[in-house]
């Protein structure tokens, strides 16, 4: 199932952090799977070029993304006020410096209640689903 624009914007702006919500923009923005934004470092953004380098993907393979000028100006404004050093999403007390998935669970079923979307919503829409960097 594929989420309205609205929809998507409603249910982004409901999710109350700053991290998540820039994680999951970052995802659905750039067509990133999950674990590929959760493993995101700042150095994997390459803002000259416009280019996000994902690194260990779907088949551990590398790939490169693009960057739209409306995701870079939103992954500055939280670079700004967040300060990652290496994770760009850094998770909160994680002995590993990672974090799973998971965490996205309890901000995404907040969200979608607090936005009143009444879609159930699962990871990333598919890449074929929607043009990358289609946020208003």
């Amino acid at each position: 199932m594929v989420l309205s624009a609205d929809k998507v914007v409603r249910f982004l702006e409901a999710v109350p952090s700053l991290k998540t919500r820039t994680a999951l923009t970052t995802a659905y923005a750039a067509g990133l799977r999950a674990l590929e934004t959760l493993g995101l470092k700042v150095r994997h953004i390459d803002s000259g070029r416009r280019v996000i380098r994902v690194e260990h993907g779907k088949g551990g393979k590398d790939r490169t993304v693009m960057l739209s000028v409306q995701l870079l100006r939103i992954l500055r404004v939280y670079w700004r006020l967040a300060m990652p050093q290496g994770w760009l999403f850094p998770p909160q007390g994680a002995v590993c410096g990672r974090f799973h998935s998971s965490m996205w669970g309890g901000s995404s079923s907040a969200a979608l209640v607090a936005s009143a979307v009444q879609t159930f919503v699962v990871g990333v829409p598919s890449r074929q689903s929607r043009r990358p960097g289609s946020l208003r």
